[in-house]
């Protein structure tokens, strides 16, 4: 019993200090906190045409603030009759283009430190060619 006794303060005292250490470095909402935290299209538009049996789509990830391009970001178009994916990687210039089959696809980007944007019901019609403008917000911290 006279370890009991020992143990149960010294958590309870190691939980305060924790606690109060918590409260002293909580400085409240930041800028973090106070950003858009949706990714969004910026804008999505017919450029010109191709190939009569083919799409192509130019995919330009940016960061929501400041615009500047996003290297490494994943770019996913998934269609959905018959299931096909389709990947990309953004180069330096935060862009990447696919040439697909044409249809209705699901688009995901996603990269490490940003929010991740996903959205279906993009209508890629044959021999056309597409601009997709993609604002990746950043992720809020807890």
């Amino acid at each position: 019993m006279p370890a009991f006794r020992f143990f149960l303060p010294l958590c309870l005292s190691i939980f305060l200090f924790h606690s109060a250490a918590a409260q002293k470095t909580s400085r409240g909402p930041g800028p973090m906190d106070t950003m858009p935290n949706l990714s969004r299209v910026l804008k999505f538009v017919r450029t010109g045409n191709v190939d009569s049996k083919r799409v192509v789509i130019n995919v330009v990830v940016r960061e929501f603030i400041d615009q500047e391009p996003v290297m490494g970001a994943t770019v996913l178009l998934r269609r959905e009759n018959p299931v096909r994916m389709y990947g990309k990687v953004t180069g330096q210039q935060g862009a990447c283009a696919l040439t697909i089959t044409p249809d209705t696809y699901s688009v995901r980007v996603q990269v490490t430190g940003l929010a991740s944007f996903e959205q279906s019901g993009f209508v890629l019609e044959a021999g056309s060619a597409y601009t997709l403008e993609i604002a990746l917000a950043f992720v809020k911290k807890h």
